[in-house]
């Protein structure tokens, strides 16, 4: 399990972050995207923006995938409740499905891991633009619902400047952006100006481990973004 720790930890944070009420259910095992560890409500709708750039090894696209399927493992998807959509940057934003392409769990944990790896330079902006896209009408995103952003990056971006404009509009449209930050390279003040929240930044120092005082940290993001005392991880 120490090798599965980074993606506990991060489903517990981010489960939280999208104004759901959880309960624990038996870990998954490494590797495995069948099992929640929650079961989540909620009218939101959750755009995945997920790092392809060549920095990334594919092996290691595959784990950033893994991450992001088992966090859907545990939201209630459907119509009316959690949608889901990824897109995935290097060189362009490329929207792997959107918003209103799935209502069904498995189709969408199937859509993440079948993801080809495309390689090529960092441009985040382009990811997070094309999530903007997403999140309004005609990309699938509801009024009323409450808009999340998830980005898994294990570097900094190609164009910081123009990354920075891109999430002041995404903030602007009241979409909570939370940042995944995976390895050495993954810039701090870059998630910093992200999320704009340092109680929304996870890192890990690789894509096999994570830090355990990074705990405390990520149940801090639930209590500001759900305004609730979190108990504390036994």
């Amino acid at each position: 399990m120490r090798r599965n720790s980074a993606i506990l930890f991060t489903v517990h944070a981010i489960l939280h972050s999208l104004g759901t009420q959880g309960r624990t259910q038996p870990s998954a095992t490494h590797g495995d995207t069948s099992t929640p560890m929650y079961s989540c409500r909620a009218e939101a709708d959750v755009v995945f923006v997920i790092d392809s750039s060549t920095s990334i090894s594919p092996d290691n696209f595959r784990k950033m995938l893994t991450v992001a399927a088992t966090i859907t493992s545990s939201l209630r998807i459907g119509r009316d409740g959690i949608r889901v959509a990824m897109v995935m940057f290097s060189d362009e934003g490329k929207t792997v499905f959107n918003l209103n392409s799935y209502y069904d769990q498995t189709l969408i944990r199937l859509a993440m891991i079948s993801s080809n790896y495309l390689g090529g330079n960092t441009y985040l902006d382009r990811g997070l633009t094309a999530a903007h896209n997403l999140l309004s009408p005609i990309g699938g995103g509801r009024l009323k619902a409450i808009k999340t952003v998830i980005v898994m990056t294990d570097g900094r971006s190609s164009n910081p400047q123009r990354t920075y404009q891109v999430a002041e509009l995404l903030h602007k449209n009241n979409v909570k952006v939370i940042g995944v930050g995976i390895g050495p390279d993954a810039s701090d003040e870059e998630l910093m100006k992200l999320t704009r929240d340092c109680t929304l930044i996870f890192k890990a120092t690789s894509f096999d481990a994570a830090h355990s005082s990074l705990s405390s940290l990520l149940l801090k993001t639930c209590e500001v973004i759900q305004g609730i005392q979190v108990p504390e991880e036994p």
